[in-house]
């Protein structure tokens, strides 16, 4: 009787587990974000923490999942948060919190963005993945995105800017530019001959970046831009502004191969080459 009435327990435990609903912090934050050559530039970010800090803006869900976002603004002024598909918007006024629910009911890989003053707020690096799956193994994120260091002050300042004239001038993945994006373990591609490894990219910035593999091919898994291009195996691929794509490989060989912006401009900082995006995959036996 004892044993039974102890898994009956455990069954009612592992019920309300599996029912709850989580709560995940974000913050809107403000800073000087560290560029590659030393400089620093004004940004934002979505962060888990009250810290800023530019990087892949990752937030990672399960197909299901109930959750409340928390969104605390530690910005001068408010921010209206949308997602991509989902439907979801919420105000967030200066120095305030909201807690707002959702379901996150389909797989795939998502933009959190503000919609303040757009795309401007976006530009100073508001814009977050959020990939909805099943497991995370062999996956690896690229939130890209590029600055004129010019226009990061003039957007700070509340001047006005003209992305018809844009001449950026700084090229990131999750925020950094190589070397130092080769230490990002969610960017830096790693695995074995043989193991199937997807890559979930987003373009948050204003420039199409054509991104060239060497080394392999992959194939398109989806893309927020069209369909008609599931399905292709390819090398180079471009990503256009705002697009989500997954890509997926599967290595034949070993070795380390680079991956970089097809456009020459986009592998510099600042005129300095190789310092733009530009990054290594490592693939062993």
């Amino acid at each position: 009787m004892r044993i039974v009435f102890f898994n009956l327990v455990l069954l009612f435990i592992s019920v309300c587990v599996s029912g709850q609903t989580d709560t995940v912090s974000i913050f809107i934050n403000t800073g000087q974000h560290l560029l590659v050559d030393s400089s620093t530039v004004p940004a934002k970010a979505f962060n888990s923490t009250s810290e800023f800090k530019l990087d892949g803006q990752l937030f990672r869900f399960t197909k299901g999942q109930d959750v409340i976002l928390q969104i605390t603004n530690t910005d001068t002024i408010g921010h209206t948060i949308e997602i991509s598909e989902y439907g979801f918007s919420a105000f967030i006024d200066s120095g305030k919190s909201v807690n707002t629910p959702i379901t996150f009911s389909s797989k795939g890989l998502f933009q959190m963005y503000s919609t303040t003053e757009y795309p401007n707020q976006k530009y100073l690096g508001l814009s977050g993945l959020i990939t909805v799956e099943s497991n995370w193994d062999n996956s690896f994120y690229w939130n890209i995105k590029e600055f004129q260091s010019s226009y990061n002050l003039a957007v700070q300042n509340g001047d006005t800017i003209d992305f018809a004239n844009y001449k950026p001038n700084y090229f990131l993945i999750n925020g950094k530019s190589n070397p130092d994006i080769a230490t990002d373990t969610l960017a830096k591609i790693r695995g074995k001959v043989g193991d199937t490894l997807t890559l979930h990219i987003l373009n948050s910035g204003n420039s199409v970046h054509s991104l060239h593999f060497h080394g392999y091919h992959f194939k398109i898994i989806a893309s927020s831009r069209t369909s008609d291009v599931v399905g292709w195996i390819k090398d180079t691929y471009p990503v256009y502004a705002g697009e989500r794509t997954i890509l997926q490989m599967v290595p034949d060989k070993a070795g380390e191969y680079p991956v970089h912006d097809h456009n020459l401009v986009a592998t510099t900082a600042n005129n300095y080459y190789p310092n733009g995006m530009f990054i290594t995959m490592i693939i062993t036996e």
